[in-house]
């Protein structure tokens, strides 16, 4: 589902159900934005329409990222599925006495609780068996000490712990770098450049998602990793790096024949060629996404595509003031 469009302008954003554990700080924010938006005593569209677009874009904005770590859910679920496979110990001690198979099972738990949205839990049983995991001789003793890095900093980001989250991704990306492991780098990259950019820190998540860029594996998760640069980069007015990294998105999602993260690059791109003044691609990148949005059956995102597209087109019949001035000089 599409939730942020920013067309010249002009802001139109569909509200899906918001979740504080995905917002973390950012939440209470939203709620103020949703207050301040609805006031009947201030009626900001009618009084000051500067406030009011601020206002909306902010929630626009808001939404998309919520709507985005939604979508990474599932994605996320399978990395750690194949991840939890390398750590299936061999069966040299008898049932019950294996330290790692202890591990492994309750790395199986943590994630659970936190797909549940229980990130307490599995914060709570992630820290208790980093402690068993420390005290343990086990195989692979380092990735498994990664890996429950990670689960903390996620469980923590969950919380709204975001500083405290940061230290345990920076702990996993450090021992994954001393020992040369591409995967959980990658993963603690990935995890890194999330944080910043909840925390609107989009250059320092630029920095993280750079790095990740070589070790991408797999079209679907280059679709979203160049999707989430090119956002970065529209954040930092960075127009044609947005661009550039939205067509790598769109090539991605191609390769890999998801519509949705199609639709997602398209937008993308129609973004930042608006930001470039490029009416006429922007436009064409506008009416690409509208297609998708009416294959994927998405009603909001035709509502907003279309509005986008009335945008544009409204501005492509706008005289060029530029050359009106110049002709009237000539002709006097």
């Amino acid at each position: 589902m599409l939730t942020y469009m920013c067309v010249c302008g002009s802001i139109t954003h569909a509200v899906p159900v918001f979740s504080p554990q995905l917002l973390g700080e950012l939440y209470p924010d939203k709620e103020y934005l949703d207050k301040l938006l609805k006031d009947p005593g201030l009626e900001l569209q009618k009084k000051d329409k500067s406030i009011y677009n601020t206002v909306e874009e902010a929630l626009s904005y808001l939404d998309q990222r919520t709507e985005f770590w939604r979508q990474q859910k599932p994605m996320y679920t399978r990395k750690r599925e194949k991840e939890l496979k390398k750590y299936k110990p061999k069966p040299t001690r008898p049932i019950g006495s294996d330290p790692a198979k202890h591990i492994v099972k309750s790395l199986e738990e943590i994630d659970a609780a936190l797909a549940n949205g229980d990130a307490e839990k599995s914060l709570k049983q992630a820290e208790q068996t980093m402690k068993a995991c420390l005290a343990s001789d086990v195989p692979n003793k380092a990735e498994l000490l990664a890996t429950l890095h990670s689960c903390i900093g996620n469980a923590l980001l969950e919380l709204g712990d975001t500083e405290k989250a940061l230290e345990s991704h920076l702990k996993d990306l450090k021992l994954a770098e001393e020992r040369d492991m591409l995967d959980a780098q990658s993963r603690a990259l990935d995890n890194l450049g999330k944080v910043y950019s909840i925390l609107g820190d989009y250059q320092k998540a630029t920095e993280y998602w750079q790095k990740k860029v070589p070790l991408v594996r797999s079209p679907e998760e280059g679709t979203w990793l160049f999707h989430e640069l090119g956002c970065c980069n529209l954040e930092l007015q960075c127009y044609q790096e947005a661009r550039e990294y939205g067509s790598q998105s769109l090539q991605a999602a191609e390769e890999c024949g998801d519509q949705t993260w199609q639709l997602n690059a398209s937008v993308l791109l129609a973004q930042a060629e608006c930001k470039l003044e490029n009416l006429e691609a922007a436009l064409q990148s506008f009416n690409r996404s509208l297609d998708l949005a009416k294959a994927l059956d998405d009603e909001q995102s035709q509502k907003a595509i279309g509005k986008a597209i009335e945008d544009i087109n409204a501005r492509l019949a706008q005289p060029d003031d530029a050359t009106e001035g110049k002709d009237g000089e000539e002709s006097s």
